[in-house]
């Protein structure tokens, strides 16, 4: 499986009976695909226990719940490996590393708290951890940020492709500068001639409490980046109405819509295609920052926050809605997050090690898929068994 997301044409899937498509239109030209023997592919097998030969067990112990998000020394549990050695790059492909880190998927404990206020009240049956499913995480390390924002742009247009002809699609966007090179790639060919864009709606997973015209609006960024770009109706970008007298009412809005435009999940939570999401050099994901009372949530979609820095208002989405996604893709840049990027890796296999210390952590669909797309200055902290042997 390449970064982008995409595989060679008439391979058998190993997890699926049949092949895949073997029609090489369906895949944008600047993604180098070659007829046989790209690297980076790697196809992630779903195998009982009993038949998961040439790997190795992970140690059976386990770290209890800690005050510290980020422990001296890291986290050095063991990872199962591939069964062989990931191919070298061909000339002129990309040299990122992808790595499997299979995982067992829950939810956010269970709130001691009512609803808040800022949203509809759906039942929760997606986010808690009373039942688990083994799910498993890909991290993928690219050398370079046009190749990050090529692998985002790829996972998405893959998505997209995946889903076309089946409805809508709800793709959830996160601001900040990171996922921004990815958005404008979106926006430009080969990905703008080839995304199905009249099925497409964008929504947002923060916003700062600002006019859209600001320059902290991560509408704005969104709009300047890829909105303004691709051919898209204005309609089917849903943002977070900061118009409105506060940000509960405006919490309150976009909860409401997100629950009447998307199909839900178990218990009627809106299950979104794929969420975007970036982690902070605090661990904080979308506008959830360590410790917030947000974190608890299990009913609301969006709720009022205040955070980042310096503090400010803001709305956010909440863990019942990425927890219900069928895609979560983090994309992390920076060597300034590569301790949270660490610990948050570690966590997709090791639910013990979720924390509200760590809201990245807490991101965990248990019916969906997680995937890492991440620079090298953010890996750094990864342990070497994490990595494939390329």
């Amino acid at each position: 499986m390449r970064p982008d997301g995409v595989e060679p044409p008439g391979a058998e899937h190993p997890a699926r009976r049949g092949d895949l498509s073997a029609d090489r239109r369906e895949v944008p030209r600047s993604l180098g695909l070659r007829p046989a023997g790209g690297f980076p592919i790697f196809l992630r097998a779903i195998l009982r226990s009993e038949e998961q030969a040439g790997v190795r067990a992970a140690p059976p112990r386990r770290d209890a719940r800690r005050s510290r998000p980020f422990p001296a020394g890291g986290f050095r549990a063991g990872v199962l490996g591939a069964a062989r050695s990931v191919p070298h790059p061909l000339a002129g492909e990309s040299g990122a590393r992808p790595v499997l880190l299979p995982g067992r998927i829950v939810g956010p404990p269970r709130s001691r708290h009512p609803p808040h206020a800022g949203g509809p009240a759906v039942e929760n049956t997606v986010t808690r951890g009373d039942s688990v499913e083994s799910r498993d995480a890909a991290v993928f390390v690219l050398p370079s940020p046009g190749d990050l924002a090529r692998a985002v742009a790829g996972r998405l247009w893959g998505i997209a492709r995946e889903r076309a002809g089946k409805g809508p699609i709800h793709i959830l966007l996160s601001g900040g500068e990171t996922p921004r090179d990815a958005y404008e790639t979106l926006a430009s060919n080969p990905y703008r001639e080839r995304f199905p864009w009249d099925a497409i709606h964008f929504w947002m997973a923060d916003e700062r409490f600002v006019p859209p015209t600001d320059p902290r609006s991560n509408r704005r960024m969104i709009e300047e980046a890829l909105l303004s770009h691709a051919p898209i109706d204005k309609e089917r970008f849903h943002g977070i109405d900061t118009s409105l007298p506060g940000p509960g009412e405006a919490a309150g809005a976009y909860g409401k819509e997100l629950l009447g435009r998307i199909p839900g999940a178990a218990g009627g939570i809106p299950r979104l295609d794929a969420a975007v999401l970036g982690i902070g050099a605090d661990g904080h994901t979308a506008s959830l920052f360590p410790g917030s009372p947000a974190l608890e949530e299990t009913r609301a979609l969006a709720l009022p926050v205040e955070g980042g820095d310096p503090p400010m208002p803001r709305v956010t989405v909440t863990l019942p809605l990425l927890n219900a996604a069928a895609r979560v893709l983090f994309v992390v840049r920076g060597e300034k997050k590569a301790e949270a990027l660490r610990e948050a890796v570690a966590a997709t296999r090791d639910p013990s090690r979720r924390t509200v210390l760590l809201p990245a952590t807490m991101v965990a669909p248990r019916r969906g898929t997680v995937v890492f797309l991440v620079d090298s200055a953010a890996a750094k902290l990864l342990p070497p068994e994490w990595r494939s042997a390329g």
